[in-house]
């Protein structure tokens, strides 16, 4: 089946397309190889071993055409071995052509030159046909890159390797780069190595996170999901400084170092995953509130405080079910009571 991409460059940006027999549908230029490279993905077979899996549906160039369920799975037997075998072709071949898109010392010329040569040793057979949109462009002169008001139309595309390799010889005509994404770990194409972010939309989404609240960029996500936990760490810090109880520099202590190593993650890589396990932990604590409570180690200093002053033993056992805070509440009442005594005694006598 001929499938073929269109590729138009005007005043608000760049648009893709994809046709086949049956449709017409908008792609994602930038995005469009890191979501097929995504499709490729790791399982665990029954025998323990890592076996590789693509799954087909996720992505334009690989989907069946009929949408009828019943169709598709009369067809999904004899598409799926076909198409496997296309998918595992075009990976092996993407990975020669990375290599030679993401070269940091080549040229860009020296790079265009390569990349036809790879095509050439593959024998794929897509054609270009460039198109202007304005008469005083000469197509002529820049045959591989496209100028303002451009559109690159991709035909005879027979295989999904013609397809991926489509696209990739645009990236390369236009000295785009191939970069894996710091947040969602996808793969986009972009201008310059310098960008470290996608523009898809982020799956991250905080406790603290309004429902109805906008979906953000991965970048934009990031930054908003840092400073959101600056602010949550200077609210929990602010209530720990304030806290009497014996133990709260213990729990303040733990609280900024686990911070810090959270914080230190987050810098080197803001996955999702990272930044949902900080937002997690600053939860918990916010809901545990341990800087508020007393714990054992402060009950039994009380109780030995106790000993001393009366030479016995704090009844524990009449207040088992009582909490630390009760338990240090009732020894404070009765210390405090015995030291009240003795003054006055002082006095009369």
């Amino acid at each position: 089946m001929e499938r073929k991409l269109w590729i138009v460059k005007h005043d608000d940006g760049i648009s893709g397309y994809f046709f086949d027999t049956q449709r017409r549908v908008t792609i994602d230029v930038f995005n469009v190889i890191g979501d097929f490279i995504s499709i490729r993905k790791k399982k665990i077979g029954t025998d323990g071993r890592n076996r590789t899996i693509y799954a087909l549906q996720n992505h334009i160039f690989t989907q069946l055409v009929d949408d009828d369920p019943c169709e598709i799975e009369r067809q999904y037997d004899c598409y799926y071995e076909e198409m496997h075998r296309e998918v595992k072709r075009a990976f092996i071949n993407l990975k020669k052509a990375l290599v030679i898109i993401n070269s940091p010392s080549a040229k860009p010329q020296r790079r265009i030159n390569d990349f036809e040569e790879l095509k050439s040793i593959l024998g794929l057979n897509f054609a270009v046909e460039i198109s202007q949109f304005e008469n005083d462009c000469d197509v002529s002169k820049a045959p591989q890159t496209m100028k303002d008001n451009f559109s690159i139309t991709y035909k005879n595309c027979k295989s999904v390797t013609d397809l991926v390799f489509s696209m990739l010889h645009f990236y390369i005509s236009n000295r785009y780069r191939l970069i894996q994404c710091k947040h969602c770990g996808k793969y986009a194409a972009v201008s310059s190595f310098k960008q470290t972010y996608c523009n898809r939309i982020s799956t991250y989404r905080g406790h603290s996170q309004k429902k109805d609240k906008k979906p953000l960029a991965c970048e934009q996500a990031v930054r908003d999901a840092k400073q959101q936990h600056a602010r949550q760490r200077k609210s929990l810090y602010d209530k720990m400084q304030k806290a009497t109880a014996y133990h709260a520099h213990n729990v303040y202590n733990r609280f900024l170092a686990e911070c810090e190593n959270h914080r230190m993650r987050i810098d080197i890589a803001p996955s999702v995953a990272n930044l949902v396990a900080y937002d997690n932990y600053l939860y918990q604590v916010s809901q545990k509130r341990e800087w508020t409570k007393m714990d054992m180690e402060e009950v039994v200093k009380q109780m030995d405080e106790y000993y001393e002053r009366f030479g016995d033993m704090f009844p524990t056992m009449a207040f088992q079910n009582a909490t630390p805070d009760e338990v240090s509440k009732m020894i404070l009442d009765c210390l405090e009571k015995d030291k009240k005594m003795k003054v006055d005694l002082d006095v009369v006598y």
